[in-house]
């Protein structure tokens, strides 16, 4: 195991070694034991060489690869009080953004304190309880301000945009004064602030004061447009509108009353003339005088009983034609329920009659003078007629049974083997048969 330990006196002091003895990697692990290699670049590997990350040299002249390594500070305050960091640079499943801290009034109190994990380069780092850098700050006794950032936000002056003022980089620090700052940190003119806040200047106090200023500015404008928009819905729901010589808030010795109109027989005239039209027209009723009401109460009792019994009266007559309404709604159901059978009982009687005039041609067409045929014909067309009366409609279907029946006798008469045929030889009785039929089924409807 190696260990490296260097102890830095208060004031100035000069540390000389030939090259490649350590003397950058003692103060970047300065740097890195606070958490602010950061100021070098956004990059979040130990800013080291070989000695801390691959190989490591022995005082003997060998070299022997590197497990783990670690780097320990402790710092003081002007009020005398310690802390003591400790962050690893490389171990197996070491977390190279935690750093282990002891916090003591005194040396003595320091060996017995208890350790605390805090985190750096991890969003919160610079005002969360836990974070590194806000701790560091604490013990430095630094209030870091707001400064304006981009995008019209501001940010934290933090501290790897002070640290940069204090530490001089061998390779690119002889170039120039100026040292390098980081600009991943979002800070408008930097440098500036940077050296602002160090030299303790009162600018930043002025752009504090007036990014304060303009805030309350924007304010002011929002709570004037809030009100300008309420005044002009109220001015609408009154029949009104308003006009505002200003867009925004002004001073008092700017200040311009607003002009209110209001519509007066299809016109916008001025609020103060419609008002001294209204006082005149008041003052004009107050001259007139007003009747007291107690002379019209009994008159207006009497219209008020009238105009309820008006209204009863009507209720009950628009009852009562509601009532003969729903009877006669009722009476149409009915009917109409009622001659449905009729209607489809007509069909049958016209198909029949249709049917009897046929026969009746057809037994003329075969020289028989069968005189029954035609009144039976005619006797159906007056039953189409009379199809709303179905009593009388059923009697005349049982005479005309009856005739048939009759009729079917008739070709006994005529061949006693009771196959009587015309002169063309056509037997009759079949056709007699069918009508007898039709005639029943027609009754049976």
């Amino acid at each position: 195991m190696l260990r490296y330990e260097a102890n830095l006196a208060p004031g100035l002091n000069v540390i000389a070694a030939p090259n490649s003895f350590g003397k950058s990697t003692l103060l970047q692990g300065v740097i890195y034991a606070l958490g602010l290699e950061g100021m070098f670049s956004s990059s979040r590997k130990p800013p080291f060489g070989p000695a801390l990350l691959t190989l490591a040299d022995w005082p003997d002249g060998t070299r022997s690869p590197v497990r783990e390594s670690w780097v320990s500070l402790t710092i003081a305050n002007e009020q005398g009080a310690y802390m003591r960091c400790k962050r690893f640079v490389r171990g197996d499943g070491i977390d190279t953004s935690l750093i282990m801290t002891w916090q003591g009034s005194n040396r003595a109190e320091l060996e017995r304190a208890s350790r605390v994990d805090m985190f750096v380069r991890q969003p919160g780092a610079a005002f969360r309880e836990l974070g590194f850098h806000r701790a560091l700050a604490e013990f430095v006794g630094w209030d870091l301000p707001t400064v304006p950032g981009f995008n019209s936000a501001e940010v934290s002056l933090y501290l790897e945009a002070l640290f940069p003022l204090f530490y001089v980089e061998q390779k690119s620090g002889w170039s120039g004064v100026a040292p390098r700052m980081p600009t991943y940190l979002g800070i408008r003119d930097v440098l500036k602030r940077s050296v602002e806040y160090v030299l303790g200047l009162s600018a930043l106090e002025r752009l504090t004061a007036l990014a304060a200023v303009k805030t309350e500015e924007d304010d002011v404008k929002k709570r004037w447009q809030s009100a300008s928009d309420r005044l002009g819905d109220a001015a609408k729901s009154l029949n009104c509108r308003i006009f505002l010589h200003q867009d925004s808030p002004v001073t008092p010795a700017r200040r311009q009353h607003c002009v209110v109109e209001v519509m007066e027989e299809e016109s916008w005239v001025p609020l103060e003339r419609q008002i001294d039209v209204w006082r005149q027209r008041l003052r004009d009723l107050e001259r007139v005088g007003v009747e007291p009401a107690g002379q019209h109460t009994n008159q207006a009792r009497e219209e008020l009983s009238a105009a309820e019994n008006s209204i009863r009266d009507v209720g009950g007559r628009i009852r009562l034609i509601d009532e003969q309404l729903n009877l006669s709604r009722t009476d149409s159901d009915a009917l109409a329920t009622r001659s449905q059978p009729v209607l489809m009982r007509n069909g049958t009687v016209s198909r029949i009659s249709a049917n009897s005039a046929a026969l009746a041609a057809h037994w003329v067409s075969r020289r028989y003078r069968l005189m029954f045929v035609r009144p039976v014909a005619s006797y159906l067309t007056g039953e189409k007629r009379q199809q709303e009366s179905l009593p009388t409609l059923t009697k005349q279907l049982r005479r005309s049974k009856r005739r048939g029946k009759r009729f079917a006798r008739r070709p006994r008469v005529l061949n006693d083997a009771g196959q009587g045929s015309n002169e063309t030889g056509v037997p009759f009785r079949p056709h007699c048969t069918e009508l007898c039929g039709k005639l029943e089924h027609f009754e049976m409807n």
